[in-house]
């Protein structure tokens, strides 16, 4: 059996609406990026809402995510960004202007990918993504004294405390509750390391965050801000997310600012 094979058999093993999509409808399209360990189950929804609308809408899930936390472990952030590169290159044959929704590390995926393709892309909105994490220095010094131990992922312990509604029925569509340390050992290190290309980011940019998020820094927004060479760029701070667990209500909201921020009427 070839790999096409296997990755068309293993899609269907993988939640619905955590799969990959393609809404192909007019020549304006908005791309989304999910996050680290998350899944399209945040945006699929409100995608097909924007097809509706004619605006066409792609979603990809990044290599290793959609299974267990062990097949996560069994890539990194250069499988995720090579994959949306060649996603977001296929797309551009078909869809004139582009816009891009990255959610978490997937904005910060994004920026990068602004920034080596100015010509593709016509403007990002990032939502709750991390110029650092919270406690970023302590956690790489413990991660090698932890995987020296035999752990190999970190429980989100943080979402015992989290009151959501859909909290169980999101982490039945693809979510991860790990988080492998070797994952996170490289997210920081791209983010202590290899975001020098954020001033090549010439398109429009907005950056959401929350005021009360318990893993991105407070000023995390502000130094993207600072950072990009965007002409438009904005800011925008939201109370009713938590990290990027987006209820239905916060949703709506930061979508149709999203839509809105890219002049997209609907």
């Amino acid at each position: 059996m070839n790999t096409a094979t296997k990755d068309f058999i293993n899609i269907f093993k993988i939640p619905k609406d955590a799969r990959p999509f393609y809404y192909k409808k007019g020549e304006r399209g908005i791309f989304f990026i999910h996050g680290f360990t998350d899944s399209l189950c945040r945006v699929n929804g409100f995608a097909k809402f924007l097809a509706e609308h004619d605006i066409s809408t792609k979603g990809i899930l990044l290599p290793g995510h959609g299974a267990g936390w062990e097949e996560l472990a069994k890539t990194n952030p250069n499988d995720w960004y090579r994959s949306i590169e060649k996603e977001i290159l296929e797309m551009s044959k078909e869809v004139k202007d582009i816009y891009v929704v990255g959610i978490s590390l997937g904005g910060n995926l994004a920026l990068k990918l602004a920034a080596k393709y100015p010509d593709k892309i016509k403007g990002i909105v990032t939502i709750e993504s991390p110029m650092r994490i919270k406690n970023q220095y302590i956690t790489r010094v413990a991660i090698p004294f932890a995987q020296l131990l035999g752990f190999k992922y970190w429980k989100k312990q943080y979402l015992k405390r989290v009151t959501h509604p859909d909290k169980e029925v999101v982490f039945g569509q693809g979510v991860l509750d790990r988080m492998p340390l070797k994952n996170i050992a490289e997210i920081i290190d791209f983010l202590e390391n290899k975001q020098g290309f954020l001033k090549k980011v010439k398109c429009d940019t907005l950056f959401i965050q929350s005021e009360k998020s318990s893993l991105v820094t407070k000023d995390s927004a502000q130094k993207f801000y600072d950072a990009v060479g965007s002409k438009r760029k904005e800011i925008f701070y939201h109370n009713n997310i938590y990290h990027a667990f987006l209820s239905e209500q916060a949703k709506k909201s930061i979508f149709y600012k999203a839509v809105d921020f890219f002049g997209i009427d609907i």
